[in-house]
């Protein structure tokens, strides 16, 4: 990976497969997120491990999310992150073997935000494998299509993965709000409430496209 003029990456690694940038503290997360919010392209798309346990203090960037867009590889290696706020806006690329905490609340009465799909990891997956990851916590967004994993799952595969997160949204789902993707040997145990009438184990809506297969629910589901 080249860096363009503007920006000098400080974190280890260069970003490429066989010597990933390493994301150590708090402050190298924040430091992936300013280069991909200032616009250094080659950060969208590279490659990621996190080499500890980490508590973030990643604030709200775009839509709810701390990083707008990512396309690359983020390896969690095991280890746990702690958010406050969607990880992405808009994942493309492949997240796995991460332990990931969340505690999301999005503001009902803020109108901008009231369509906007709302997860743990993304609000938006398209193209993007998940595989690997346990997740817990809660999500609330009333207004949203609500996900324990992602909002809206698109064209789109999330694999071996274990939520316990508690899911409250319009349309609500354990895994995902709604799927048009591929959800596939995960178990969902967390209560999951909708306001209107979508709500479901796995998926709150799944459309004509998606899948869902060898997965479990172990929780509770309420709507209306």
């Amino acid at each position: 990976i080249t860096l363009t003029a503007r920006y000098t990456s400080v974190l280890g690694g260069d970003g490429t497969a066989a010597s990933p940038f390493t994301i150590d503290t708090a402050e190298e997360l924040e430091l992936m997120s300013e280069y991909i919010e200032a616009g250094a392209s080659e950060f969208v798309s590279a490659n990621y491990i996190q080499t500890a346990n980490i508590v973030s203090a990643l604030g709200e960037k775009n839509n709810h999310a701390s990083i707008s867009e990512f396309a690359g590889i983020y390896d969690g290696n095991g280890m746990s992150l702690s958010i406050s706020d969607t990880l992405f806006d808009t994942l493309s690329g492949t997240v796995k073997n991460l332990k990931l905490c969340g505690e999301i609340e999005v503001v009902s009465s803020d109108a901008e935000l009231s369509g906007i799909p709302a997860g743990v990891l993304a609000n938006t997956a398209d193209g993007a494998l998940i595989s690997g990851l346990t997740v817990s916590g809660n999500i609330k967004s009333e207004r949203a299509v609500t996900g324990g994993i992602v909002g809206e799952l698109k064209s789109c595969r999330i694999e071996y993965v274990n939520s316990s997160v508690n899911v409250k949204g319009l349309i609500a789902g354990g895994i995902a709000g709604k799927s048009g993707g591929s959800v596939i040997n995960c178990v969902s145990t967390g209560e999951v409430a909708a306001s209107g009438t979508n709500a479901g184990g796995i998926a709150g809506i799944l459309a004509a496209n998606g899948l869902i297969q060898n997965c479990g629910f172990g929780g509770a589901v309420t709507s209306g």
